[in-house]
């Protein structure tokens, strides 16, 4: 299992990085194989990793664009990832690790 959490600044405020630690911490149970926090203007996410088995993809969360612009978590799994890495470069995009 994963576990994901944020917090969302409606008014653009910096979120505190305390809170995003206390929402990992009460997630550490589900990060036996890694966590990671990111913040921007008014937005912080935190992703847990439970299960790093190669049918699992992307590895490393919060995913972000090539911008910096957009970053968003997800609990799942993508069982066709080469699937969908293969339709992602061929529209043009770069496939999910090549960051």
């Amino acid at each position: 299992m994963a576990g994901i959490a944020g917090i969302f600044s409606r008014d653009g405020q910096p979120v505190a990085e305390g809170a995003l630690m206390r929402q990992q911490e009460s997630l550490a149970h589900r990060a036996r194989h890694g966590h990671a926090l990111w913040r921007s203007a008014g937005i912080g996410l935190v992703h847990c990793q439970d299960d790093f088995s190669p049918r699992v993809w992307p590895r490393e969360q919060p995913l972000r664009d090539s911008s910096g612009r957009y970053a968003m978590v997800c609990a799942g799994r993508i069982f066709n990832a080469r699937e969908v890495a293969s339709q992602i470069v061929d529209a043009g995009g770069q496939a999910p690790g090549e960051t």
